[in-house]
């Protein structure tokens, strides 16, 4: 018995040790959440125009063409996570052009008759959605010009966050209608 309570805590001591001082893991931003959630983006499915797998690494472009995080090259459940990580990290993202492709959502503010839209993604199921709100340029001036409800839409814009009566919402904002 005091040989295997011996064992036991010897054991411990080595786990203990070992598992200090791991090297940390350069990132860059958008990252964190990206490592905060492996087993979802480590994922990886076949793109049809493609051979080779998509992953969500795939989806920050570097800002080429104008673009710095492609949500529509990625599989609906990477679409969800990264949105997910997106509005729980909203500083990573902010000023981040963002392309993302789901359904239009509006809502009418009628105490203040202000219209809201959004982009919302649902997962690979269908069961969970979520989504984030644009503003679309001055070129569509009433609601009449914004897409009906339901309709697949792919928009393009500026990520940033603003409060209003305390809570903290999500926008696109410059967006444009792909």
């Amino acid at each position: 018995m005091r040989r295997f309570v011996a064992f036991c805590i010897v054991l411990s001591m080595m786990l203990t040790i070992a598992g200090c001082d791991q090297p940390q893991v350069e990132t860059y931003p958008s990252m964190t959440a990206y490592l905060a959630v492996p087993e979802v983006y480590q994922t990886a499915v076949t793109n049809p125009q493609q051979d080779q797998p998509v992953t969500a690494e795939m989806a920050f472009t570097n800002g080429e063409n104008g673009i710095d995080i492609d949500l529509t090259v990625l599989s609906s459940t990477m679409v969800y996570s990264m949105v997910y990580c997106m509005l729980t990290a909203p500083d990573e993202y902010t000023g981040m052009v963002v392309k993302m492709r789901g359904l239009s959502s509006s809502f009418h503010d009628e105490d203040n008759d202000i219209w809201y839209y959004a982009c919302v993604v649902q997962d690979a199921t269908a069961c969970c959605q979520q989504g984030i709100e644009y503003e679309l340029t001055d070129d569509y001036a009433c609601p009449d010009d914004y897409p009906v409800d339901g309709q697949d839409i792919c928009v393009i814009g500026t990520f940033d966050t603003y409060l209003d009566n305390g809570n903290t919402y999500y926008v696109l904002r410059e967006g444009r209608l792909e």
